[in-house]
């Protein structure tokens, strides 16, 4: 540790001026994202993946829980770096909702983020910062991420000496264990420091800008309560907390106009008393051309080429289908069922032509061959089957194993069902308005543990 602040200095001692806030538990907001998307990575997610930043609903045990941007906007198909770099909520919830509780909470102890232990009342709200962590533990975190993915042990004394100067104590060395891939750990710290990759989601012009290359990353609580600023080079970590200490909330501040101004001129002192440099490129990363925002090999009506990041091994092989042209020439788009609603709200040529009943509707949760497990410790434990369906179909019937559990409105199709172990067939259909029907099919598995 070479510099720990702990509270604003208060020689009365009231506003918490007696409180260490660096040791105090507080809820970290999107501060947490990186770490998600690290774990993304583990399971074959890439920083061109495409994400879906469209209206989304999840069931949770205090209900309905409809997750929105800062800017409560939606941003529609991207690439997973820019759904990082802008800290965007809807592809964030949607990625740990793919990955699972369980996932991202083994991601976050590896890390050393221990204090999110109440498993038992996180909902997909975590990533979004429903948990609370400390600044001292967080910052390590992001330091891990700077030291290439390995973790170490904080420590504030490095060694003691009397008035002769002989060491009465010294730290031993430190010894950081393996807690995420060089390769990894480069593309995160690729993605925080990209400037362009930041601008849907800050704008122009922030507070993370130096004139060095620096990865840095924000977070707001609800109210707002606590904002946040974590940021590293290779050099130095530095993570800013900015809130009450009585834990009411501030007026109308976010991470970026709170804690982001100090972090900025802390990283500014910080260079002046030693070089900043960056990263080189790990051997096993490689970059390739893709079709933005889809992640794929460009087609040939593919109007945006870009060169992105890949862990060597993971490049796609794919060629996109997104774009394609009219007889015009005009540039058409085929989204993902989901984002279909949000490209015609914003004005984007659809393609239409071609589109079967087969294609016009799609189960997106269960995917197939998803196997579920039962904890005995929860007494009720449900599923939300979720479909999305073209325009023209006006509701959607789900059935499980040939029986009928429930119809939801095609614009928002889920419906929650109470889990049964043993193999199941889920079938979603809906009615085309010239009489025929558009089926998706997925069959999982439900198992005791």
């Amino acid at each position: 540790i070479v510099a720990m602040v702990g509270s604003a200095l208060d020689a009365a001692g009231a506003n918490g001026g007696g409180i260490n806030m660096t040791l105090a538990e507080r809820a970290p907001g999107s501060a947490l994202k990186p770490f998600l998307y690290a774990s993304a990575f583990e399971h074959g997610y890439t920083p061109a993946t495409q994400l879906l930043d469209v209206p989304t609903s999840f069931d949770s045990s205090a209900g309905l829980y409809t997750p929105f941007n800062y800017d409560h906007t939606f941003h529609g198909v991207l690439p997973l770096r820019v759904a990082l770099a802008s800290s965007l909520n809807v592809p964030a919830v949607r990625t740990l909702d793919a990955l699972g509780l369980d996932t991202f909470l083994e991601i976050a102890h590896r890390f050393g983020l221990s204090t999110l232990s109440e498993t038992e009342r996180y909902g997909l709200g975590l990533t979004l910062g429903g948990g609370d962590v400390r600044l001292i533990d967080l910052a390590n975190a992001y330091a891990a991420l700077g030291a290439r993915g390995r973790l170490a042990t904080p420590y504030a004394v490095q060694r003691v000496r009397d008035g002769a100067g002989r060491v009465l104590y010294e730290h031993p060395a430190a010894t950081p264990r393996r807690v995420l891939s060089p390769e990894h750990a480069f593309l995160l710290a690729d993605i925080l420091s990209d400037r362009e990759a930041r601008i849907p989601g800050f704008g122009e012009i922030t507070p993370f800008e130096l004139p060095f290359p620096a990865a840095a990353k924000s977070g707001t609580s609800n109210g707002p309560r606590d904002t946040w600023t974590f940021g590293f080079t290779p050099e130095i970590t530095v993570g800013v907390w900015v809130g009450n200490a009585d834990g009411s909330p501030m007026l109308d501040i976010a991470g970026v106009d709170a804690a982001a101004p100090i972090w900025r001129e802390t990283m500014l002192a910080a260079a002046l008393g030693r070089r900043m440099s960056w990263y080189e490129r790990p051997a096993d990363i490689v970059d390739a051309a893709v079709c933005a925002p889809t992640g794929l090999l460009p087609g040939p009506s593919c109007p945006s080429t870009v060169r992105e990041l890949f862990v060597a091994g993971t490049v796609p092989t794919a060629v996109e289908t997104y774009y394609s042209r009219d007889a015009d020439g005009k540039v058409l788009i085929d989204p993902p069922l989901e984002a279909r609603a949000w490209a015609r709200d914003a004005g984007l040529l659809l393609r239409t032509d071609g589109r079967s009943a087969a294609n016009l509707l799609r189960i997106v949760s269960p995917i197939a061959g998803t196997v579920l497990y039962l904890a005995p410790e929860l007494a009720q434990q449900r599923l939300v089957l979720r479909a999305a369906a073209a325009p023209g179909i006006d509701r959607i019937t789900f059935e499980i194993d040939g029986k009928v559990v429930g119809e939801a409105p095609a614009a928002d199709p889920w419906l929650v069902w109470a889990l049964e172990p043993g193999r199941h067939t889920l079938r979603a259909s809906g009615r085309l308005a010239n009489g025929t029907h558009a089926v998706s099919v997925s069959a999982f598995e439900v198992k005791a543990r």
